[in-house]
């Protein structure tokens, strides 16, 4: 959390404060954890791999051009087999050597095009390049170093956190605040343990109303976001594949904790969540020759089904909920500037106890 973010989340937690709307001790807990304990981990904890370098673009864009570049007649003598490594690579070298092209010429362009792998495959048709770290498998299925290569390359130094501006989403009506107290791989399982403090401050009706309101959002926002109030997270990966265009990555977790006040032991029970997430990646580059990676637009999806071992509120006696989240943000050098997080509980009743949206706008102000 950057200190942008915690200077705003202070100030609106604060503004509930002096509008003595709010109790005072959970206020002091948030301020703590945004200033002492900054929050690592938001509701998205599937990164993509990272795009491919540029390189591989030109390489893709290439032969593409060499493709266009053979006539109709060489094109079936290399899916008929009839032509030789050789000969194919006079070709290229005639391509290669094309006056006014933008790209690299010569042995440059020569090396990016392969013709021993056209002559084998018998196709000159450009292929997509990607790189798949995890294949697709059953959660539970890959192997620890598979999984620790997965993570390194997709997050480096800066953690599982994705779209992390929503670990403390701050409104004037809501302030939420996820901390992580450990987080790692423990075996093949990526393994973490989070906090939500969450603070609700609500003005309809009477006081004894209102306290039951700003109750049932707290709890069902703590069981979309976190599972409950303190979580266990047992996560496995299920897909993680990079390209030069789009990058992806999957995974199913399971999450088991308490839910209610922290401050209350005899209040709290028996919690958990069962999540699957998506994450996508669309790369934006330099329409140049070049290629240089822009920026990424990033599509989050979360689909889960949260239960406790008493009723979630007092309004209602169920015991489960389920929900599903989108989010879409724009990012640039490993910065989220610009996003947005919509949340749909699936049950009706619950649909107006918590922020259906949360926008991001840092990027433009």
């Amino acid at each position: 959390m950057n200190e942008a973010s915690q200077a705003a989340a202070i100030q609106a937690i604060q503004a509930l404060v002096r509008k003595k709307r709010m109790t005072s001790s959970l206020p002091l807990l948030a301020i703590a954890l945004c200033t002492v304990v900054p929050p690592v981990h938001a509701q998205f904890t599937t990164p993509p791999p990272p795009a491919l370098p540029s390189a591989l673009v030109l390489s893709e864009e290439l032969a593409y051009r060499f493709q266009r570049f053979l006539d109709a007649e060489t094109h079936l003598a290399i899916s008929e087999g009839r032509i030789t490594v050789a000969n194919l690579k006079s070709l290229r070298a005639t391509f290669c050597a094309l006056p006014d092209s933008p790209y690299p010429r010569g042995e440059a362009c020569e090396e990016l095009i392969s013709a021993d792998s056209i002559v084998a495959s018998k196709s000159a048709a450009a292929r997509k390049r990607h790189r798949a770290l995890l294949p697709f498998g059953l959660p539970g299925s890959h192997q620890r170093p598979d999984v620790a290569d997965y993570l390194r390359a997709a997050t480096g130094t800066s953690g599982l956190a994705l779209f992390n501006q929503f670990a403390a989403s701050v409104s004037d009506k809501e302030a939420y605040v996820v901390t992580n107290a450990i987080s790692g791989l423990a075996g093949r399982t990526i393994f973490a343990i989070d906090y939500a403090a969450v603070l609700v401050r609500d003005t309809a009706g009477s006081a004894a109303s209102r306290r039951e309101v700003e109750d049932a959002k707290s709890t069902i926002i703590r069981m979309i976001n976190n599972g409950g109030t303190v979580a266990a997270r047992l996560q496995w990966p299920i897909h993680a594949k990079g390209g030069t265009t789009f990058q992806s990555a999957s995974s199913l977790s399971t999450r088991f904790g308490l839910i209610g006040p922290a401050g209350k032991s005899d209040s709290l029970r028996f919690s958990g969540a069962v999540v699957g997430e998506f994450m996508g990646a669309l790369s934006i580059r330099d329409p140049g020759v070049s290629g240089n990676l822009l920026g990424e637009l990033l599509l989050g999806l979360r689909v889960g089904m949260a239960y406790s071992e008493a009723p979630l509120t007092t309004m209602a006696d169920d015991k489960s909920l389920g929900f599903i989240q989108l989010a879409v943000g724009l990012r640039q050098e490993s910065k989220i500037g610009l996003s947005a997080l919509v949340t749909w509980p699936l049950e009706e009743r619950y649909k107006g106890l918590t922020p259906r949206l949360v926008l991001n706008l840092s990027a433009v102000r």
